[in-house]
Order: structure tokens, then C-alpha cells, then sequence
């Protein structure tokens, strides 16, 4: 998707977030302090908080299609994700705003008065949150924006806390039980869960996530499937933003190929993953598999049957067979699931070094990087 597209859906699907939420905000407002309700008021704040989560929304769209420049050679497409951190910061301050005011409701009880107004209120903020909640977790899906699909998110929570207010005026409507601070307290916790999980997940996608298992076998997929490849490894994707993915891979090809001949290889894989995946490949490493001596191909040969014998041991590349010096070189990949990865490795390295006594070895623990 075009990137002015991009910002014109999440700036629409923002619009729309502050016109209801701000309507929802001051309905609820008039409402909670007719009915003297902490819960309806709580409710309110979040409606605002959402507002306000709209407007960060635009603004962070904003930066992050600015252009690249000398200090942001890769573009200010991680902009979103401050946002987003921001949108949950602003989400979790005013859950804690609402939890407190709902214990000083619970320590000082007043009394409410609930009215056909109040009922109404709650029921259109239902339907208008389950609208909202539908419409901008589709257009964060469109746009692929983090921001909007955390408010989506959001909003589609806020519709289980308008409801449950339903379930505090039908209690104290039949049993005359006022359940209104605590139910406050409740959606104040509920809403505090929400801002935490936003800004835990936004940081750990900031920290550098484990590539998207789905984007990262269809690139490749895509260069596995080029002639003269004979394996695709060490695929890193560096995520500059939504829209800038920069990526780095290593190949496996026939040592017969010519410096010529592996140029023209390594634009064919720029070009092909850039039009098929919009990625940008930043830098194609070779490895050399010697096609013509039996002594490498046995010896490989002879490696991999003593790496099948370690159930977390999921690849191995770059086999390399120096015969001047006596080396062979390999790069093997441990699953981080293994109970200890360091100490697989050196056990691996020891029964390596035993059957192969006659070379020394160079024997890489490459990273898990994708699946």
C-alpha cells in the first residue's frame, strides 16, 4: 500500500474514533453525575482517553511518513510505535485515575440514582463501541497500523465495561444492591490491563521481535526458488516502520559460479523480493558448496549425521573444508526452546571434534532467527 493512502485511512479511521468517543465522553459525563455513578464516569474517562489515543494516532501518522533524511537515512516510520507507547500510557494513567476514585467510593458510599437517560447512554455507548471497535481494527488491519489496531483493541473492551454498568443497574434496579464502586474498581483494573499489554507488546517490538513467521517463509520461499540457489539462511529483517522492512540474507550456491555470474544472482534476489514482499534487501552473503570433491561432500555428509542425533539442532550451512590447512568451517542453529543452548554446543563441539580428529574446527552457533 502506497504510503499516502496508508495515512489517509488512519487518519479517517482516527476522525471518526474522536467524533464518537468525544460524543460518548460528554454523554457519559452528564449521565454519571446525574445518576451520581463513579462507574459511568469511569467509563467516560476511558471514552476520553480513546479521544485522545486518536489524536496521538494522527499525529504519529504524520511523522512517520516524513521522508528520510541525513539523521533518519531509513525514514521515521517507527514513529507509530512511540505512539502507540504513548496511546498506552494514556490508557493505563487513566485507569489508575478511575481505580482510585473508585476505592474512594468504596471506603465513602454514596447512593445512586439511575433514570431511563442513564440506561439509554449505556446502551448506545454498547452499540457505538462495537462499531468502533469493528471499523478501526479493520482499517489497522488495512494499513497495517499497530496504533489503530491497539485502539480497535481498546474499543472492543470498552464495550464489555459499558456492558457490564448494564449488569450494575439491573442489580441494584431488582436488588436494590449498589455494586457501582467496586464494578468502577473493576474496570479500572480491566482498563490499566489493557494500556500494560499495549506498552509490553509495543516494547518488545521496538526491543526486535522474532520476524513474522508468515512474511519469512514467502521471502524464502521466493529466493529458494531462484536458479543456482541451493538454500536461503540467516534471513534477518530489521523493521523500520510498517511500511520499511530492511532485510539481510546468506545463500548457499554452486562453487562453480563466477563473481559475474553471483552479481547478477544477488540483484536477481533484490529485485524479486522487493516486488513480490516490498522488502528491501540490504545485502546477500554467500556460501560456497563444493560441488566436485567427494572428500567435502562425505565429510558434510558425515556432519549431518552426527548433528541428527541432537533433536534441537534445526540446520546446518556454510559447510566449508579448507585442505591446506585442515579446517572445516560450519555454521549449526540450536532452537532456543533447548533446555541450555550454550551448553548443547559445547557437547556438540566435543562429539564434533572427536569424530573429525584429523581437522580442526570452526563450528559457528548461528541465532534462531526465523522459523
Amino acid at each position: 500500500m502506497k504510503t499516502d493512502k496508508r495515512h489517509r485511512i488512519i487518519v479517517r479511521a482516527s476522525i471518526i474514533g474522536i467524533i464518537f468517543n468525544l460524543a460518548l465522553a460528554i454523554l457519559k459525563v452528564v449521565a454519571g453525575f446525574l445518576a451520581n455513578s463513579i462507574a459511568i464516569i469511569a467509563d467516560a474517562a476511558n471514552s476520553l482517553s480513546d479521544c485522545l489515543s486518536s489524536i496521538v494516532t494522527i499525529v504519529t501518522s504524520y511523522f512517520a511518513r516524513r521522508a528520510p533524511d541525513k539523521k533518519h537515512p531509513l525514514g521515521h516510520g517507527r514513529s507509530e510505535y512511540m505512539g502507540t507507547l504513548v496511546v498506552g500510557g494514556i490508557i493505563s494513567y487513566i485507569g489508575i485515575t478511575a481505580g482510585i476514585e473508585a476505592v474512594k467510593k468504596i471506603i465513602t458510599p454514596t447512593d445512586v440514582t439511575y433514570s431511563m437517560i442513564t440506561l439509554i447512554v449505556v446502551i448506545c455507548a454498547i452499540l457505538t463501541k462495537i462499531f468502533l471497535s469493528l471499523y478501526t481494527l479493520a482499517a489497522g488491519k488495512k494499513a497495517k497500523s499497530d496504533t489503530l489496531i491497539a485502539s480497535g483493541k481498546d474499543a472492543f473492551s470498552d464495550v464489555l465495561i459499558s456492558s457490564s454498568t448494564l449488569l450494575a443497574i439491573a442489580t441494584y434496579h431488582f436488588l436494590g444492591l449498589n455494586i457501582e464502586p467496586y464494578l468502577a474498581l473493576l474496570i479500572s483494573l480491566f482498563i490499566v490491563r489493557t494500556g500494560y499489554n499495549i506498552i509490553r507488546e509495543t516494547t518488545s517490538q521496538l526491543l526486535g521481535e522474532r520476524a513474522d513467521r508468515d512474511i519469512a517463509k514467502r521471502i524464502r520461499n521466493t529466493i529458494n526458488a531462484i536458479e543456482n540457489v541451493e538454500g536461503a539462511y540467516d534471513l534477518i529483517l530489521h523493521d523500520y516502520g510498517p511500511t520499511t522492512i530492511i532485510a539481510s540474507v546468506n545463500i548457499e550456491v554452486p562453487c562453480t559460479m563466477t563473481a559475474p555470474e553471483l552479481d547478477d544472482l544477488s540483484r536477481e534476489i533484490r529485485r524479486k523480493v522487493y516486488k513480490k514482499h516490498h522488502v528491501v534487501m540490504s545485502s546477500v552473503g554467500i556460501y560456497s558448496i563444493d560441488t566436485k570433491d567427494a572428500e567435502t561432500r562425505d565429510l558434510y555428509h558425515q556432519m549431518q549425521a552426527l548433528l541428527e542425533e541432537y533433536p534441537d539442532v534445526i540446520e546446518l550451512h556454510g559447510f566449508h573444508l579448507d585442505k591446506t590447512d585442515k579446517t572445516i568451517s560450519c555454521d549449526i542453529v540450536i532452537d532456543f526452546s533447548a533446555e541450555n543452548r550454550q551448553e548443547l554446543f559445547a557437547e556438540i563441539k566435543k562429539a564434533a571434534q572427536a569424530k573429525f580428529a584429523d581437522y580442526q574446527l570452526e563450528i559457528v552457533l548461528d541465532a534462531d532467527l526465523v522459523d
